[in-house]
C-alpha cells in the first residue's frame, strides 16, 4: 500500500546543511582570495625595492673614485618613498667597501634590503665600463 503523502521538495535540515557547506566554501575562497592580493603586494613592493637598490648601486659605482658619495662614512638621500642609506669603508687605499640599505617609508612594514659591493680604487670606474661592454 501506498501512503498518501508524496515527498516533494527539501527539508529545512537540508537546506540549512546546505547553506552551511556553501558559506564555508566561500569564506575559505575570501581566504585564498585574501592571501593572494597580499602576497602580491608584497612581491611587488620587493621587485620595487630591488630596483632602486640596483639604480643607486649603480649610481655609486658609475660616480669617479673622488665623488662626495664615495668619501668614508655613512650617506643617506630620500627620493620618492625611499631612504636610501649606504656606508663606505676603506679597506685598503685601493678599495673600498659599500654597504647599501633601500628602506620604504610608505609601507606598513619597514623591508630592508641589504646588499655589499667591493670596489677598486685606482681604476674601478674604467672596469665596470668594460664589463658593461663600453671601452674607453
Amino acid at each position: 500500500m501506498k501512503n498518501g503523502k508524496s515527498k516533494s521538495g527539501f527539508l529545512l535540515v537540508e537546506v540549512l546543511v546546505g547553506l552551511a557547506l556553501v558559506l564555508i566554501a566561500a569564506s575559505a575562497l575570501g581566504r585564498i582570495l585574501q592571501n593572494t592580493v597580499h602576497c602580491g603586494k608584497t612581491a611587488s613592493t620587493r621587485l620595487q625595492h630591488d630596483l632602486a637598490r640596483n639604480s643607486w648601486r649603480n649610481r655609486l659605482l658609475s660616480c669617479g673614485s673622488d665623488h662626495p658619495w664615495l668619501a668614508a662614512g655613512k650617506h643617506s638621500w630620500e627620493e620618492g618613498s625611499w631612504r636610501i642609506l649606504w656606508e663606505i669603508k676603506m679597506k685598503s687605499p685601493e678599495l673600498r667597501q659599500i654597504k647599501l640599505d633601500v628602506i620604504g617609508k610608505d609601507v606598513s612594514s619597514t623591508c630592508r634590503f641589504h646588499s655589499s659591493s667591493y670596489i677598486h680604487g685606482s681604476n674601478w670606474n674604467q672596469l665596470t665600463q668594460s664589463q658593461s661592454g663600453r671601452e674607453e
